[in-house]
């Protein structure tokens, strides 16, 4: 009887602990949003204000960590750089702004504490949207994973008076 309780109370004890090495070890290896999206993606880029003025644009967008990368935008309207946030949505990958830039155009910072929970919830866009944001809050594009484009939506100095509009197919 005695050997009885002590094997119960050994698997007892036994199943959180493998419950709990399980999630660290999931923590450890956190999913990479980035690796089917890193690389260069071209395409043009066309100006709210006219048009017909569309010109070709490239897009290079490298890897900062498993859910942030840094794009690098070249064309005739617009050279820029900037950093984005990923987030999965079924079968499109969906970005939003980081750091101060994300202040700035939603008035609050992004919950820092919200990237260090011990699942990849804070991956998901829809726990994101309502985490993060408030009804109405702006977007401006996103990755369509099954045909490999890339579609957004550039305000410069995030004034909306002008905005540019690339869109673009990953090149092989």
């Amino acid at each position: 009887m005695k050997n009885q309780k002590l094997i119960l109370f050994t698997v007892l004890l036994t199943i959180p602990l493998l419950f709990a090495a399980c999630k660290k070890e999931n923590n450890d290896n956190p999913v990479d949003l980035t690796s089917e999206i890193t690389g260069t993606y071209e395409g043009s880029i066309t100006p709210s204000d006219n048009p017909s003025e569309s010109k070709d644009a490239i897009i290079e967008i490298s890897k900062v960590d498993e859910s942030t990368i840094h794009l690098n935008m070249m064309s005739e309207h617009l050279d820029t750089a900037f950093r984005l946030n990923l987030y999965e949505h079924a079968d499109s990958m969906m970005v939003c702004f980081t750091g101060d830039r994300f202040n700035d155009e939603y008035g609050h910072h992004l919950d820092e504490d919200h990237h260090m929970m011990g699942d990849n919830d804070h991956m998901d866009w829809d726990h994101h949207m309502d985490e993060q944001h408030e009804p109405g809050d702006a977007h401006f594009g996103g990755f369509d994973r099954n045909h490999h484009t890339f579609s957004y939506r550039l305000v410069p100095g995030g004034q909306a008076a002008v905005s540019y509009q690339f869109e673009g197919v990953k090149a092989q």
